[in-house]
């Protein structure tokens, strides 16, 4: 049994929130930056191409917020750096000011998930054994498919990440032990499906990049608010897709 001791869990929060407020900060450069950049081009100062020609600027965005949420981790931080050079490279085409082969990014990015696939893989198997029990979900797939039907009472959240596989996680027999409860949810090349009780309540929090985060759940009707669960479905699906339904 893995127990936390009070100055544990008081920096596990200080950690969270110090997170937290990262990524807020960097979601806030970002909006003032899009409306500085807005200003100007109401003032005529500069001329901003359409959509179509801006795009990769939100990969770039993207992948500076990445920088600064939740605990940094090396994976974490190479995804967020590929998605800026990445969005970085293909704006600079869009606009004419370099040229590049854009067949040739593909491979790079190729490479570097394989990086991160042996970075994640290694990762995982030295802190499995003391995260994984009953009540929590800590499961890594790679290059395979994985089933698992929870029917925990005191069901606690957990992490799933899939990369280049696949995972289905039925969730319909389990209980919370505690409302909010999450879970923390990455589909790189991939997919996962989460089944859930038709009396919890779904935030999905996702962010997919060229992939999909969908949640199908609803709520059964007659339900008292008491008796609703809130469960918290956070993460991220590149090029592949996260599902949640009932």
């Amino acid at each position: 049994m893995n127990l936390k001791t009070n100055s544990e869990s008081g920096s596990s929060m200080d950690a969270s929130c110090a997170s937290t407020h990262g990524s807020g900060v960097a979601m806030g450069i970002v909006i003032i930056g899009v409306g500085v950049v807005w200003l100007l081009s109401r003032m005529g100062v500069v001329n901003i191409p359409g959509i179509r020609v801006m795009w990769p600027s939100i990969l770039v965005a993207f992948g500076f917020v990445k920088l600064f949420h939740r605990r940094a981790a090396l994976p974490r931080i190479v995804f967020a750096l590929l998605l800026m050079a990445v969005g970085t490279v293909l704006q600079l085409n869009k606009l004419g000011l370099a040229r590049v082969d854009i067949q040739m990014i593909w491979p790079f990015v190729v490479m570097t998930a394989g990086v991160l696939v042996i970075w994640m893989s290694r990762f995982h198997k030295a802190h499995q054994r003391y995260t994984v029990s009953e009540n929590h979900i800590n499961k890594f797939i790679v290059f395979g498919g994985d089933e698992t039907h929870l029917s925990s009472k005191q069901f606690q959240g957990g992490v799933v990440s899939t990369v280049f596989g696949g995972a289905v996680i039925d969730l319909r027999d389990a209980e919370m032990a505690s409302s909010p409860t999450t879970l923390d949810v990455s589909a790189v090349f991939g997919g996962v499906e989460l089944r859930v009780p038709t009396h919890w309540r779904v935030n999905s929090q996702g962010a997919p990049v060229l992939g999909g985060f969908e949640n199908k759940t609803r709520l059964r009707d007659g339900l008292l608010e008491d008796e609703i669960k809130t469960f918290i479905v956070r993460g991220n699906a590149v090029f592949g897709g996260v599902e949640i339904k009932n």
